[in-house]
This record gives C-alpha cells, structure tokens and sequence, in this order.
C-alpha cells in the first residue's frame, strides 16, 4: 500500500511512502550526510542533486544554501519525482528547482531498470536492479543543465544515480573543468 504519510524530522516536513522511513531514518539517525563535512554546502551555493528521490537531502541542502543558494534536485522515477515536488511545496521552498530526468553522459532517452514496488533500486544497470523490468525516461547531461538554468558557479555536486555515475561525470566535462565543484557521490558499477 502506497499512502502518503507525513513525518517531521528536525523542523523538516516530509510527504512519504512507508519505504522511505528507512532512508529518512539513515539521514537523520544515522547522519549519513553530517559525516562528511566538507561535503555540507553552505549560504549562497550552487547545489546539482541528481537522484533526489523524495527530497530526503534536498529539504536539508536548501536550507543551508538559503535564500541566495539554489538547488537543482533530479530525479528520474515519476513516483519519487511526485514526492520531491510535494516535499518542495510543503517546505515552502523557493531556491529548488527539480527535473523530472536521468543523468547521463547525452541528451535524449535512456532505459532505466526497476523492481515493482521501489524506486530506490532504479538503475542504469540491469544486473545491479536484478530485474528486467524498465522504463525509458528523459536524460540530461549536467553540461545542459548549467546551460538551461544559466548557472554562473556550481559549487557542489552530488549523485546517487545507482551505477550512472561515470555517464553523468562524461556529461560535464565542460562544468567540471569550468567551475571544480566539489563532488559526493555513491558508488555502485563495477
């Protein structure tokens, strides 16, 4: 059963399905982002979050990037994209922008690999899904997102793309070599 619940963790509003308690409960139990401090952005940053599933680190990022930061939050899978914009609306959060997407080293169409009932298993990889189950989505590369948003600096970039991390890195030569963002990623390829 898929009903939307809703939970405060630390000032934070959170619309979510029963399975997201889980990675709630790691961010904010475990603080799985607070281990890594010179990963946490700060006021006025340039945020690209590809992966942002419900918004479970958005919520946290646009805060600390304030009102003179911006957060670009990605996400590919339309049931966890739905929730990242609740979750934005339930904030009242007007420095994040999300794009419903995948990205990846070009622009267009790509296959992405699911096991019905979660979305936090969606892969460019069949074997690390363990499934045959698809679904093609729009793809981006995050060259032509700084394009699109005319983006001045990007300060950071994190990407927990479940094995596209390599195609997303090839799709911003241009953003890497531009504006050295810092990068916090999750690795899962070979």
């Amino acid at each position: 059963m898929n009903r939307t619940k809703i939970t405060n963790f630390k000032g934070i509003k959170y619309a979510h399905r029963v399975r997201d308690l889980e990675t709630l409960w790691e961010i904010f139990s475990l603080k799985d982002y607070d281990l890594m401090k010179s990963f946490v952005p700060r006021n006025g940053n340039v945020v690209l979050e590809a992966g942002a599933g419900i918004g479970e680190y958005t919520m946290i990022a646009s805060g600390l990037v304030g009102y003179n930061g911006k957060l670009i939050g990605i996400e590919p899978n339309k049931e966890s994209y739905s929730y990242l914009k609740k979750n934005i609306k339930l904030n009242n959060l007007e420095n994040v922008i999300p794009v419903n997407a995948a990205v990846s080293n070009k622009i267009g169409k790509i296959k992405i690999f699911s096991i019905p009932g979660t979305s936090v298993i969606d892969s460019v990889e069949s074997d690390w899904a363990g499934t045959k189950n698809f679904y093609f989505v729009n793809s981006v590369t995050i060259d032509s997102l700084v394009k699109k948003f005319n983006l001045q600096k990007l300060d950071m970039v994190k990407l927990d793309i479940e094995g596209a991390e390599y195609l997303a890195l090839l799709g911003a030569k241009r953003t890497l070599e531009k504006f050295r963002p810092r990068l916090m990623m999750e690795i899962h390829s070979k």
